[in-house]
C-alpha cells in the first residue's frame, strides 16, 4: 500500500456549509446500503435518475422492515436515532456484521459551542472523553475522540475502531482487514488514515505475540 501524507491539523471551516458536496449531501441518507446504492447512481446516470426510496434520508418503520427483509445487511445504518434538527454526521465507523451494524458520531450547534455525541443502532452508553468543543475538531483531535472513545461494557480496549477488531479477531488478518471501515464526509484524510492505522495494527508483531 502506497503511503499518502495526512495533514493531521486539518480543520474543515464549518460542518454547515451553505453548499454541500457530494459526499456531505450523501452523509444525510442514514442507511449504509442506500447512501452507497446513491453514490453509484450520483456517479453514473446523475441526480435525476435517483430514486425516492434510495435517497431519502430515514424510512418510515414500515420501509425499514421491508427493505431488512430482502437481506439483513441492507439494515445497517437504518435503525441509527433520529437526531435533533441541524445535527451533521462527521464520520461513519461501519461493520461488516451480519446485519452491517453502523455507529455514527455527530456534531451539533449549541449555544455553548459544538456538541460531538456518538449513536449506534443499539442504544448502547458510549463514553468520550469530551462533548464540547468551541470549533469544529482537527483531524486529529477527531481521531483522538474516536480512539479514546468505548462502550460503557466495552470487553476490549483500543476505542471505537480497534476495539471492534480486537473483540472479532480470530487469526483471519485477511477477512479483519476489512471487518471495519471508517469514513467522513468533512474530513478526507480519515479514510485513509484508519486503513494504514488497522494494517499496522494487524501486522504488529506485539500483538502476535500476546496472541
Amino acid at each position: 500500500m502506497s503511503k499518502i501524507a495526512i495533514d493531521f491539523s486539518f480543520r474543515p471551516a464549518t460542518y454547515w456549509p451553505r453548499s454541500a458536496n457530494r459526499e456531505q449531501l450523501l452523509s444525510r441518507i442514514t442507511g449504509k446500503a442506500r447512501r452507497d446504492l446513491a453514490r453509484m447512481v450520483l456517479q453514473g446516470p446523475g441526480l435525476a435518475q435517483m430514486d425516492a426510496f434510495i435517497g431519502r434520508e430515514t424510512l418510515p418503520a414500515e420501509d425499514r422492515r421491508a427493505w431488512g427483509l430482502i437481506h439483513p445487511g441492507l439494515m445497517g445504518g437504518e435503525y441509527l436515532p433520529a437526531q435533533p434538527e441541524g445535527s451533521a454526521e462527521i464520520a461513519r465507523i461501519g461493520l461488516a456484521s451480519v446485519t452491517s451494524d453502523q455507529i455514527a458520531l455527530y456534531a451539533r450547534r449549541t449555544t455553548e459551542g459544538i456538541r460531538y455525541s456518538f449513536a449506534d443502532e443499539y442504544g448502547h452508553r458510549i463514553d468520550q472523553p469530551f462533548h464540547l468543543r468551541e470549533e469544529p475538531l482537527c483531524l486529529g483531535e477527531l481521531i483522538d475522540l474516536i480512539d479514546a472513545s468505548y462502550y460503557e461494557d466495552a470487553i476490549c480496549e483500543g476505542g471505537m475502531v480497534f476495539g471492534h477488531l480486537d473483540a472479532n479477531y480470530d487469526g483471519d488478518d485477511d477477512g479483519l482487514r476489512s471487518f471495519v471501515r471508517v469514513e467522513s464526509a468533512f474530513y478526507p484524510g480519515l479514510k485513509p488514515y484508519y486503513e494504514g492505522a488497522i494494517d499496522r495494527w494487524l501486522t504488529d508483531p506485539r500483538r502476535a505475540e500476546q496472541d
